[in-house]
């Protein structure tokens, strides 16, 4: 349970909220298990609790009008990112609960560290410039 100084009960806000979510709340605020980069990762990284935009498009992407449309996977991102955009303060709150909660799961003894840039141009452009380690 996470609490503020406010005691705010944020597991609470999240099961009393009238939103609909496609997938289980556990299975949003956990980083998935099933992507190719979990899958090649031999090394013990721990990534990263996922931020509130990331669970909102993992549960978008997740509803059956999103799912059975047969668009590609970039263009089911930028519909969702424009869901985002249009999403009500209330809606995006709740997310941004949900990332609480992600952080809150995520291990303590961990900081985020650097990689070294390699030589090559597109290392520098990539968002996966931070990993987890232990202390």
């Amino acid at each position: 349970m996470l609490t503020t100084t406010e005691n705010i009960n944020y597991d609470e806000i999240v099961k009393k909220s009238n939103y609909k979510f496609n997938l289980p709340i556990e299975e949003l605020i956990n980083n998935s298990k099933a992507t190719q980069r979990e899958k090649r990762n031999k090394k013990q990284v721990i990534p990263r609790p996922p931020n509130a935009y990331m669970i909102y498009r993992r549960n978008k992407a997740e509803s059956p009008d999103i799912k059975s449309s047969g668009q590609s996977s970039s263009s089911k991102s930028i519909l969702i990112a424009d869901m985002w955009k249009n999403e009500t303060d209330k809606n995006k709150q709740l997310f941004f609960i949900l990332s609480m909660l992600a952080e809150k799961n995520c291990p303590k003894d961990l900081k985020y560290v650097q990689k070294k840039p390699s030589n090559t141009s597109k290392s520098s452009k990539t968002s996966s410039n931070f990993i987890l380690s232990k202390l």
